[in-house]
Formats: C-alpha cells, sequence, structure tokens
C-alpha cells in the first residue's frame, strides 16, 4: 500500500504538466491548418467547402501520436523510478518499440470513436463564425487579404481552447494506461496490486474520492466507481460523467511477499536527478524482476478465465462484446495460446476500421460442417456483428507445400501455414476480415492495390497451367479457397504471410501492402 498518496499524486500531476505543455502545441498546430484551409476557401467566395477538413485520417492520426507522446512519458518516468529498486534492472529503452505500438493502437482506437464528434464540434465551429459573418456587411467590405487575417485571429482563438480542451479529455487515460502498461514490463500483473490516487482539485467527484480512500486491490481487478467498473481514472470503458476532466491517477505496485529479488524500501518518483519525493510502496515489498512482455498477462487457469481474459483483451483494444461462448473441444492450454496469438495481432496492426467498433459484437468458437469460422457484418456502415474464430482449423492436416515437378497442387484447400500454427489459421484469417473490407470508401485505396495483386496472381497462375510449370505453380499457389473472391484471396494470403516461415510471393505481396496500410 502507498504511503503517502500525496507525494505519488504531486509527481503524477507534475508530470502531467509536463506531457500537456509539450502536447498542445503540436494540437493546436493541426486546428490551425485546418481552419486556416477553410479559411482560405471562405474568402476565395467557397464558404461551404467543409469536406476537405477536419478528415478522419488527419483527426485519428492526432490521437494516435497523443496517446504515444504522453504514453511514452508515462511509462519511462514509471519504469525508471522502480528500476533503480531492482537488483535485475529494467532498462526501459529494450521496450521502447513495444511501448510505442500500444500506445499508437489505443489512441487510434479511441480516436475512430470519437473522431466523428470531434470532427463536427469544429466544423460546427467553422459554419457558426462563418454564418457571423457572412451577415457583416462592414466585414463583406473588406479584401480577401483583410478578411483572412480577422477569421484566423478568431480562428486562432478556437484552436487554443479547442486543442487544450482535447488534450486534457485524454491525457489522464493516456498516462494511467501508460503507467499500468509500464508495471507490466516489470512486475508479473497476479503479483501486483493497484491504488486509486485522488486528485487534489476541489473538484474531484465523491465517487473518485471514495475510489482513493478504499483499499488497494488485485492489478486484473476493476476499480468501482460510482457504479461503473474501471481498470484506471481515464478508463475509456467509463462514461463521460466518471472520464472527463479527471485527473486522478492508478498507483501499480508489487504485492507483498510476492516472488522477487529485492526489496524495495522507499521508491521515490520524480525524475530527473536523485531528488526523492518520498513515495514509498509497502513497508518492504518484495520486487519482482524483469518479466516477459509477451502475452504473460493473459495466462488463464480455467475456461472461465479464459473467457473473461478474451473479453478483456477485446475490450481493451477497442471491440464491445455482448456475448462469449468457448467450444468444449478446446483446452485451456489452447485458448492461452489464441489469447496469445490475437495480443500479438493487435500489438502489431490498427483494427480501429470503420464499422468495428459501432455496436457490441458476439465471440464464438466454434466451427460447422461447412464452415471453419466467420465473421458477420451487418449493412449500416458494415458494422461488425460476430466473430468466430472456429475450434476445428487443426482437423485441416493439408496445409503444406508440395514442390511437385509432374502435376498441379490443387487438392490444396487453404494457404500454406507452418506444421505448429495450423491451430491459428481460422483466427487469423478471420481477423483478416476484420482488419479490412472491401466496399467501404474508406479502404477504396487499399483494395484497388489488392485487386490489382490478385489479377496478376491469376494471370500468373493460368500462364503457369497452360505451359505445365507445375514447379512455379506450385510454389506460389495460395489455395483453392483464395480464388473465392477478392476478400478470401487477401485473407488466405494474410493467413500464410503471418503464420508461414516462407510465405510464398503473392503473401508476402498481400502482407507487405497490409502493412503499408494497417500496420501500427
Amino acid at each position: 500500500m502507498i504511503k503517502n498518496k500525496d507525494d505519488w499524486q504531486r509527481a503524477f500531476e507534475r508530470q502531467m504538466d509536463i506531457a500537456e505543455r509539450k502536447t498542445i502545441p503540436t494540437v493546436k498546430r493541426y486546428y490551425k491548418a485546418e481552419y486556416k484551409k477553410a479559411t482560405k476557401s471562405f474568402v476565395a467566395m467557397n464558404p461551404s467547402n467543409y469536406n476537405n477538413v477536419f478528415l478522419a485520417e488527419g483527426m485519428t492520426k492526432i490521437y494516435r501520436d497523443l496517446y504515444v507522446k504522453i504514453g511514452m512519458q508515462f511509462a519511462n518516468w514509471y519504469a525508471r523510478n522502480f528500476d533503480k529498486y531492482i537488483s535485475k534492472g529494467v532498462n526501459p529503452r529494450q521496450y521502447q518499440s513495444f511501448w510505442q505500438e500500444k500506445f499508437a493502437y489505443l489512441g487510434m482506437s479511441i480516436g475512430a470513436q470519437r473522431v466523428t464528434l470531434v470532427s463536427g464540434t469544429a466544423k460546427k465551429t467553422l459554419m457558426n463564425v462563418f454564418d457571423k459573418f457572412i451577415t457583416d456587411p462592414e466585414f463583406m467590405s473588406l479584401g480577401a487579404r483583410e478578411q483572412g487575417r480577422i477569421l484566423n485571429n478568431v480562428f486562432n482563438r478556437y484552436s487554443t481552447n479547442q486543442a487544450t480542451r482535447l488534450v486534457r479529455t485524454e491525457a489522464t487515460a493516456a498516462a494511467n494506461y501508460a503507467t499500468m502498461q509500464s508495471a507490466q514490463t516489470i512486475f508479473p500483473g497476479a503479483q501486483m496490486m493497484k491504488e486509486w490516487v485522488a486528485s487534489f482539485d476541489d473538484r474531484t467527484r465523491d465517487a473518485h474520492a471514495e475510489a482513493g480512500a478504499s483499499q488497494p486491490i488485485p492489478y486484473d481487478e476493476a476499480f468501482l466507481v460510482g457504479g461503473e467498473f474501471m481498470q484506471y481514472p481515464g478508463d475509456p470503458a467509463g462514461s463521460a460523467a466518471n472520464v472527463i476532466n479527471c485527473r486522478c491517477s492508478v498507483a501499480p505496485f508489487p504485492a507483498q511477499n510476492a516472488e522477487g529479488v529485492a526489496d524495495i524500501e522507499d521508491i521515490a518518483f520524480g525524475l530527473g536527478g536523485g531528488s526523492r519525493t518520498g513515495f514509498g510502496v509497502g513497508d518492504v515489498i518484495n520486487a519482482v524482476g524483469q518479466t516477459l512482455i509477451s502475452g504473460t498477462q493473459n495466462i488463464a487457469n480455467t475456461i472461465s478465465e479464459a473467457k473473461n481474459k478474451f473479453v478483456e483483451l477485446l475490450e481493451r483494444n477497442g471491440f464491445k462484446i455482448d456475448k462469449i461462448s468457448m467450444a468444449r473441444s478446446l483446452s485451456v492450454a489452447d485458448y492461452n495460446e489464441r489469447l496469445q496469438q490475437l495480443e500479438k495481432l493487435f500489438s502489431k496492426y490498427n483494427f480501429g476500421r470503420e464499422g468495428n467498433f459501432i455496436r457490441s459484437i458476439a465471440i464464438k468458437s466454434k466451427s460447422t460442417k461447412s464452415s471453419f469460422g466467420w465473421i458477420r457484418r451487418g449493412a449500416y456502415k458494415s458494422e461488425l456483428w460476430e466473430i468466430n474464430f472456429g475450434d476445428r482449423t487443426g482437423a485441416l492436416s493439408n496445409r503444406t507445400r508440395s514442390l511437385f515437378s509432374d502435376k498441379f497442387d490443387y487438392k490444396r484447400f487453404k494457404s500454406v501455414v507452418d506444421a505448429g500454427n495450423n491451430k491459428f489459421a481460422t483466427l487469423v484469417h478471420e481477423m483478416g476480415h476484420v482488419l479490412t473490407r472491401s466496399g467501404l470508401s474508406s479502404e477504396t485505396d487499399f483494395w484497388i492495390k489488392l485487386r490489382a495483386i490478385k489479377t496478376n496472381y491469376s494471370r500468373t497462375m493460368n500462364n503457369y497451367r497452360k505451359n505445365n510449370n507445375f514447379k512455379a505453380f506450385n510454389e506460389e499457389f495460395l489455395g483453392r479457397y483464395a480464388s473465392t473472391n477478392s476478400d478470401e484471396f487477401m485473407a488466405e494470403a494474410w493467413t500464410e504471410y503471418i503464420l508461414s516461415s516462407k510465405p510464398s510471393k503473392y503473401a508476402r505481396l498481400v502482407g507487405e501492402l497490409i502493412e503499408e496500410y494497417y500496420k501500427l
């Protein structure tokens, strides 16, 4: 338990002030640039042209960069302070890329959910200002340069206010999520506790003050705050009433008697030199050395735990889960392996696509006679309804490449994966469909290039057949199912790219294209 919450919170808020001062100018520049583009259109007598400003791509990038910048500051702050008290020190440098990917993905996921509202607010500001000035005869009598100067001055004030509001709305979530992630790289979650530390603000909500006065809880559990479960202050799972303007912090620390190496006696938070703030964890708490970061937090001991871990992992990455069913044919070990494979995909790719986070979805793990797995989408904005990861991919034994020199390998139905990865093939295939979807305007550029690859693949394979070039055909063949349509071609090629140690030519081309558009 934390000895001195005040010192912890002071250090946290000091870091928050630094992070916000660094981040607000970047966001402000974005707002100013977008307002300036709209102003140019206005003074050029095209006042209704708002479609080319505050676009989803630019707004999402703002969220991504914000979460990375603030997240990295807090991840390093936590790690460096704890590092001095662990005999097997944790060098934060080795985790920079891992943390950046985590924070970028969270930022893009949250941005995808909020971009419409934030962009809409900015565009509404544009229309209100323009509507006001267009009815002002004195303003309208001015030249374009003078009109632009006046409008830019007005929008500069809005840029400052809106950028500040956006950063401060997200900063608490970014900082606390990063603190939790940093703690996971040092201590195993099962051997950790965490404590809600209320802010000093006189306007601190009663529910937050009560959470701060309660006892520490296990790291993997959620705080009950005002009737809602939250993993940390600012948790996007919380309602606006629980999140907006919150400045509370979460303090993760190793549980007493945790298996570990060195004693932690007087942890002092506040980077930059050797000065101490007096923050301490426990009376004498045993620390745990460096842990692996590849899915160790998702180890389940029962099917029930595995089910909860799946929900936690998916919701942490932006999905809303309505219900989840687990196949009895799969063991706890099977589910643990699937959790780790899924976490690898989340750590590398941005699944914050249009339609994925609109509604709550169902998760299944049961194949049928006709399908190994599937995803289902609705007609409204192609919203995701269901993901079925299946349970019998391993029954399909023919997923190896046969380099016959006297016949074509037509019998192979699916693309090639390494023998040990066959059990993940349906999961990866279906997540390929979740990652991107043909027919969406936001995906047009990707699918133009994807279809060009598919067309070249089909022509090449036909030529190989005409010329009886058995070896070349078998080396590049993606299986019969890849010829179903462009979506299945993409998913099968990507599955081979992810799960084969030697992906074929067209699997590599598709995999590299997906990384160009969707890699974090």
